[in-house]
């Protein structure tokens, strides 16, 4: 399938923006898709941390691969038949940030949702991205 790209513009800083990024367990009140979310192990987010999420009714475990505060995050998510990994990108502009987030489907099932499921990953990439502007604007 590749990667699928969304882009937003937030009203703040990138630390700002990073912060609300990475808050996982705080997704589930800002978030409406997110349902649960935690850190397995607890602590700071880190490189190898694993994050337990529930969106919708869809419940999976994303692994930190890669993580450089806070300029980008990369999750990967596996399992049998597909590897997706997702990123967040942060941009300083100015007094904003440039937030890109991408997923790239790879694998079989990858393939499938490329095929069939496109608009609606957009879609998913687009909602999660205005909850992180709406979240982050709206504690200024």
């Amino acid at each position: 399938m590749g990667m699928i790209q969304e882009t937003t513009t937030v009203a703040a800083p990138p630390q700002r923006v990073w912060e609300a990024v990475v808050d996982f367990e705080a997704r589930p009140r800002w978030e409406p898709r997110v349902k649960e979310a935690s850190i397995l192990g607890g602590g700071p987010l880190q490189e190898g941390s694993r994050i337990r999420l529930k969106v919708d009714r869809d419940k999976f475990t994303s692994t930190v691969i890669a993580m450089e505060p806070p300029a980008s995050l990369v999750l990967l998510v596996k399992g049998p038949g597909f590897r997706v990994t997702h990123s967040y990108e942060l941009h300083p502009e100015g007094t904003s940030t440039r937030l890109v987030m991408a997923g790239d489907y790879q694998g079989i099932i990858g393939r499938l949702v490329g095929r069939f499921m496109r608009k609606s990953v957009r879609r998913d990439l687009s909602d999660e991205l205005a909850a992180i502007k709406r979240a982050v604007e709206a504690s200024s």
